[in-house]
């Protein structure tokens, strides 16, 4: 087993976590009911006995009733809790893979390696061992607390929303030559295609997304992945399997009137790890080394590429021809060309590379990609996305494209945002500050002129402002965007990213009016009481205190499970991935004192929503019912998402350091109550805490400690 394969980082020390009396209880506790206690048992290298004693004495079920979806469908969740606990070795053993897989997972599905922070903490080896009289007395504390809020009756299990598409109506198919393209709610990211019996997009999930408007869906895609490469066989291994589900899933999606597109971050680079030692494969294509992706690039200034590039694509069009396109990210995002991780190709250190502009070899691989496409499939839509393209790049661009590519713009790109003086731009991901903004207008302007079609890329369920939740209901905000789109003649959409796919309230405003989306959902009788409550929350989410910096660092997308530290941790937020208490990269641009004022101005109107919406239970009859509920459960979680990031951001900047004892109690009982209402919405609604590419961004075990987290700040 080779395990330095996999990336270390800086390796600062892991965290410490003194609200359990012994490290190996925070073990125990966090995989609870997700992995087996013989699993467990290995990470800790212990006995499943001895795992099971100390399980009981944390008041935790046993034997523990153990779902096997975690390792199949929350294996992210599971690495990301055990990040600070787990040494590499007692991860493998606590997931059973290898080394080649758990590397695969950190480089391939959506930035994992990033979100973990691009570094491994250096973890010790931990055993069971017996408590002292000090450490059992606290760990019967804490044995209160978990029985005292484990006492719902109601459960649903994690991810049994798979199962529950099957209660939306059935579609009624309607040919369109306008795409509402959409992605998977419950999807993998990684790689799904090679494991077709985690259905990607089970056919009940295809109605509920039809039944909607959408009539194209996407999934990732990895060339090496979908054909044979004689130069890199190992990266081409079950190539066949994927291409057979992905031949499997057109056939499928067909029958609900849809099209099938791929991501494509091509040519995408190589793990450094795996090819340092092959002369032959780096002289050939490679170049630029990227440590923070742990990854080479691809020199596309090499011909060598380039006839990859086009043979790899057509390749895949010729074994799937049926295939509706693909969209592509061609800078930023993942290490391909050059200088796809720099803002100009003369920054890069590729000694041919640097000698171009970057919009010649952007332009390049979109036209290999769409020239090689359309060689065998005349068809295919070529769709280009200008995420991080500088907007000087567009006019020489565009005119370089066949004319069978798109061009795609995030529509509020560039909007003005502006709180007690601090200026910022929405540059995606905003449900809160309204597109479209002048630079996608320009952009589309100018594709248009050169004779291509034009897409929006947009949110419609929801984005990083509140990931956990599979839908933000600020339908006005979204109605409002859509309107506007509209009126300059935008008719294809990217609806969203790997968030938002859920098939939401809000996708019915694809296709009709505001009204007849309440009518449709909640009944004649409850138009008004609903649309007062959906107006409330509209009015409040346009407080939102936008900023990418505080749309991927703030906690507001883990809420209340995010731990309060008494102590500064020094640990660096990452992206959409954990928090931490790195206050001021929470706040981005905004003071603390502004980015709580804007927050709790949002968290006062959402409650007024709230009890709008509860009144609004009168107006509801028996038909409505589940819609009702499922407004109910969204709405209150969203709420407690952002009450939970004010007191976090208050407990740093007033409470930690400060005199103001009984303050500081109270907001730590706040935090209390909030932990223990989203434990209680979670377990009630398994969507509560999902997104496709962070699995569960918070489990109830987490939500737990966090109760236990508090607590133990109450009595130090």
């Amino acid at each position: 087993m080779n395990i330095n394969i996999l990336p270390i980082g800086k390796a600062p020390t892991s965290l410490e976590i003194p609200h359990f009396p012994a490290l190996f209880q925070a073990v125990i506790f966090r995989n609870w009911n997700m992995v087996p206690p013989e699993r467990i048992a290995a990470a800790l290298d212990s006995t499943a006995d001895d795992v099971l004693k100390h399980a009981a004495k944390l008041g935790l079920d046993v034997p523990p009733a153990v779902s096997e979806q975690w390792l199949k469908r929350g294996y992210v969740s599971l690495i990301r809790t055990n990040w600070q606990l787990l040494n590499y070795d007692a991860m493998l053993k606590l997931l059973d893979w290898t080394p080649e897989k758990l590397l695969d997972v950190l480089q391939n599905e959506d930035f994992l390696w990033i979100k973990l922070g691009s570094l491994k903490p250096q973890c010790p080896s931990v055993s069971c061992r017996e408590l002292t009289e000090d450490e059992e007395k606290a760990t019967a504390n804490i044995c209160e607390i978990v029985k005292k809020y484990r006492a719902d009756k109601d459960f649903e299990e994690p991810f049994a929303f798979v199962n529950k598409f099957a209660s939306f109506a059935p579609a009624k198919i309607q040919k369109s030559d306008e795409l509402y393209i959409a992605y998977s709610y419950s999807a993998l990211y990684g790689d799904s295609l090679a494991m077709p019996e985690l259905d990607p997009y089970p056919e009940s999930l295809l109605n509920a997304l039809a039944s909607k408007g959408i009539n194209a869906i996407w999934l990732p895609g990895i060339l090496y992945q979908l054909h044979y490469w004689a130069d890199a066989p190992e990266l081409s291994k079950n190539y066949e399997k994927r291409l057979e589900s992905l031949s499997a899933l057109i056939k499928k999606a067909a029958k609900y009137g849809m099209k099938v597109f791929l991501y494509l971050n091509e040519p995408r680079g190589l793990p450094i790890g795996q090819f340092k030692n092959n002369a032959a494969v780096r002289e050939k294509y490679l170049e630029v080394e990227d440590l923070s992706q742990n990854l080479y690039s691809m020199c596309t200034s090499k011909k060598a590429v380039l006839d990859y590039l086009y043979n790899a694509v057509k390749s895949l069009f010729s074994a799937v021809p049926e295939l509706g396109g693909a969209f592509m990210i061609s800078q930023s995002e993942y290490l391909t060309h050059c200088a796809s991780r720099h803002d100009n190709a003369e920054k890069c250190p590729c000694p041919r590379c640097s000698k171009r502009k970057s919009p010649e070899i952007i332009a390049e691989v979109i036209r290999t990609v769409a020239e090689a496409a359309t060689s065998v499939a005349p068809n295919a839509q070529i769709i280009s996305w200008d995420w991080a393209w500088d907007k000087e790049w567009i006019p020489e661009i565009c005119p370089e494209l066949p004319s069978n590519t798109a061009i795609m713009a995030v529509s509020e790109s560039q909007v003005p945002v502006e709180f007690d003086g601090v200026k910022t731009i929405v540059r995606d991901y905003s449900l809160s500050h309204c597109g479209p903004g002048e630079k996608s207008k320009r952009t589309w302007k100018i594709a248009s002129e050169c004779g291509l079609k034009n897409f929006a890329k947009i949110q419609v369920s929801t984005t990083w402002e509140a990931s956990a939740v599979p839908y933000l209901p600020v339908t006005e905000l979204l109605d409002e965007h859509l309107k506007k789109l509209r009126e300059i003649g935008i008719k294809n959409y990217v609806t969203s990213w790997t968030l938002g796919g859920y098939p939401s309230i809000n996708m019915d405003l694809l296709q009709m009016s505001h009204d007849e989306m309440i009518i449709k959902n909640f009944g004649l009788k409850a138009k008004d009481s609903i649309g007062r409550a959906l107006h409330k929350f509209s009015e409040a989410f346009k407080n939102f205190p936008f900023d990418l910096e505080v749309v991927y660092n703030a906690p507001h997308n883990i809420g209340a499970a995010n731990l309060l530290y008494g102590k500064p941790t020094n640990c660096k937020a990452t992206m959409v991935g954990i928090p931490y208490d790195d206050m001021i990269t929470w706040c981005g641009p905004y003071p603390p004192e502004t980015f709580c004022k804007y927050l709790s101005i949002l968290c006062d109107i959402w409650d007024e929503g709230l009890k709008i919406l509860e009144n609004a239970k009168a107006d509801i009859t028996p038909e409505f019912e589940n819609n009702y509920q499922d407004l109910y459960s969204v709405a209150h979680a969203c709420y407690c998402h952002y009450a939970s990031t004010v007191n976090q951001v208050r407990y740093i900047n007033i409470f930690r350091d400060s005199d103001r004892i009984q303050e500081r109690h109270e907001l730590l009982d706040d935090e209390i109550k909030l932990a223990s209402k989203m434990l209680s919405l979670a377990r009630k609604d398994s969507r509560l805490g999902f997104e496709a590419t962070n699995h569960y961004a918070y489990t109830h075990n987490e939500l737990l400690e966090k109760i236990i987290n508090c607590e133990y700040l109450n009595r130090n």
